[in-house]
């Protein structure tokens, strides 16, 4: 993990970590990053993100309560944003949005990693992975597979493509 944040983020880059949850990877990022760029972590849920502060003892760590589809920052504000096992959580309607919005907030050359993951499509696979999972993850078409890259087509563009795999995200 610290190779792929290595190589995803430098020293000075702004970061932003969308639905941060505990704050792992905010963290990781903030030392990435070292104590010249700031790692924000943003969350919907207010006590992720009390219990996320109460751990974190990095200086450049920051953490507030979110939405994915309406982050609170202007346009061209993060070298780099993440978001992992989020956008499955997302109602359909949310998802494009919320790609749009990561998108919005990159500088000129930034980049959003999107790790997710995807029900199963075997008859096999769905009966083993079935019993652990919720109705919604079951049921949630294929998004982007874990480790898809959206670069932005345009530094204000909403649209997104990907940089690996065959498949489409985002708008």
């Amino acid at each position: 993990m610290e190779d792929l944040f290595n190589r995803l983020v430098g020293p000075g880059d702004w970061v932003l970590d969308v639905g941060c949850g505990t704050g792992y990877f905010t963290r990781a990022m903030a030392e990435a990053v070292t104590f010249a760029g700031p790692a924000m972590g943003v969350d919907p849920s207010r006590e992720a993100i009390a219990r996320t502060r109460r751990l974190t003892r990095v200086a450049n760590g920051a953490f507030s309560e979110g939405i994915a589809q309406a982050l609170d920052a202007p346009d061209g504000s993060y070298d780099v944003v993440v978001s992992s096992l989020v956008v499955h959580h997302l109602p359909d309607t949310l998802r494009p949005p919320a790609l749009r919005e990561m998108v919005h907030v990159l500088r000129p050359g930034g980049q959003v990693l999107v790790a997710d993951s995807r029900p199963p499509t075997s008859r096999i696979g769905r009966h083993l992975i079935g019993p652990f999972t919720s109705p919604l993850w079951r049921t949630t078409p294929s998004i982007c597979s874990t480790g898809w890259f959206l670069r932005p087509a345009s530094s204000r563009s909403a649209k997104a493509m990907c940089s690996r795999g065959s498949g489409t995200c985002g708008g």
